[in-house]
């Protein structure tokens, strides 16, 4: 009996979070209401990154512009002071991943998706808007941390910086505006980091 009562609290447990969720996920994706204003916040912390919705599957967009993302470290010196390394381009390895490669590794995409997420979650001077922005920050710290580790002293890291470089890409020529645009450098501030930010703590 006891174990029919757990059984039966179990399932609906389940069900609730079920339905919970399909009721966020319909907020999230329906056109705008008052309901999605007034929670709009908490629907997107809810919601990204791990729920984010993608139709790129089902209707590709060509891609309109190119981004490289670079990344450089603020190192502590043994006198006391501190000294900035160069940028490094942090996207080489995932663009060489996916140039030409029917099925390309989808950790190599995790860059440029923590790039775009950035964008979304943080305002024009790098401030972060909510718990999603929070969580996609310390995101590209680690794999900025990853990708930089090869270059430098991770022991030393106290800050991380990323930088992205979009160049506008020519349109096809059926479209009526072919005019290609300026570059846009966009630059985060710095961000703490360490070697905890490493998988398994930097140990090896």
């Amino acid at each position: 009996m006891a174990l029919r009562r757990i059984t039966a609290a179990a399932a609906a447990v389940i069900a609730f979070a079920g339905l919970a969720h399909l009721g966020v996920t319909f907020l999230h994706v329906a056109p705008d209401n008052a309901v999605s204003r007034k929670y709009s916040a908490e629907i997107r912390d809810y919601m990204e990154p791990e729920f984010e919705q993608g139709w790129n599957l089902f209707a590709p967009d060509p891609p309109r512009s190119d981004t490289r993302l670079y990344a450089r470290a603020r190192l502590s010196s043994p006198g006391g002071g501190a000294e900035t390394t160069h940028w490094i381009d942090i996207g080489v390895d995932e663009l060489n991943e996916l140039t030409g490669n029917v099925l390309p590794s989808h950790k190599r995409f995790m860059l440029r998706k923590a790039w775009y997420l950035l964008l979304k979650t943080h305002d024009s001077e790098g401030r972060s808007s909510g718990r999603a922005g929070v969580d996609t920050q310390e995101f590209m710290t680690r794999l900025a941390m990853m990708h930089l580790s090869d270059d430098v002293d991770s022991a030393r890291v106290r800050h991380v910086q990323v930088r992205a470089e979009t160049r506008p890409l020519p349109r096809p020529r059926w479209e009526r505006q072919t005019a290609v645009g300026r570059p846009a450098v966009t630059v985060f501030p710095w961000w703490p980091a360490s070697r905890a930010d490493l998988p398994d703590g930097g140990e090896r």
